[in-house]
Formats: C-alpha cells, structure tokens, sequence
C-alpha cells in the first residue's frame, strides 16, 4: 500500500488515505484508536480526496480511469462512481451545498451526491459552473 493524500473527518473522528500505486483503495483510519478500520475499493489510481464534513461524504478522484468515488464515510462503503472529465486534476467540495467540483484537463465536473447527477437531472455536468 502507497499512501498518497490523506483527509480528516474530525466530527466522525476518522482519516482517509488514498492508496495509490496497485491498490485502488482508501483506507479509513480511527484517529483516537489509531487503528485502520476499512479498507474500500475504488477506482483506477486514486489520487486525491475531498470530505463534505457536513453529510461525511469523501470524494476520490480516480485519475487514470477518469472518474469520482463517492464514500459514505459513516457506512465506509463506496456507494457510487461517476464519469468526470478526461484527466482530471484536483477535486474541492462545499458543505454547503454537498457539491464537488473537479478540474479536467480543458474543463470542470460538478457532482451533487445527494442526486448523483448533474442538478439539472442530466448527469455529471463538464464545462464552466
């Protein structure tokens, strides 16, 4: 396991790390125990991670297969991938409005969890908003 980028959800007190070379994982780790506590799947080459600490809900951005994992961090279990843009580059997240938003090499992704699909009920939007 090659750890890669790690995120915190204090309030559930865990932390996520990307696993990056050959393992296609997060791990979740229990901060008080320090102990790992699942270890799930996801996409091809994760590679950075977001928490919407509001609903504990990680984004993982999946760069070589172009996609977004989305983990229920209370559950630890993936519960959907989705399409992004090709190569996307980093990924941020607003509690506020549980919306992801990812960079593409060209363009941008935005992601509502709640729908899993663009706001507009069309899927995962690319381009400008």
């Amino acid at each position: 396991m090659t750890p890669w980028r790690v995120a915190i959800d204090s309030e559930a007190g865990v932390a996520l790390v990307t696993t990056y070379q050959r393992h296609d994982t997060v791990a979740i780790v229990d901060t008080t125990r320090r102990e790992l506590v699942a270890t799930i799947p996801v996409g091809d080459q994760p590679t950075e991670i977001a928490i919407d600490t509001s609903s504990h809900v990680a984004y993982i951005l999946n760069t070589s297969d172009n996609t977004v994992s989305i983990i229920d961090i209370g559950k630890r279990t993936a519960t959907a991938t989705i399409g992004v843009g090709k190569k996307p580059q980093n990924l941020a997240v607003d509690p506020s409005t549980h919306t992801a938003y990812v960079t593409n090499a060209g363009d941008g992704t935005r992601l509502d969890h709640r729908a899993l699909k663009q706001p507009n009920g069309t899927g995962p939007r690319h381009g400008p908003g």
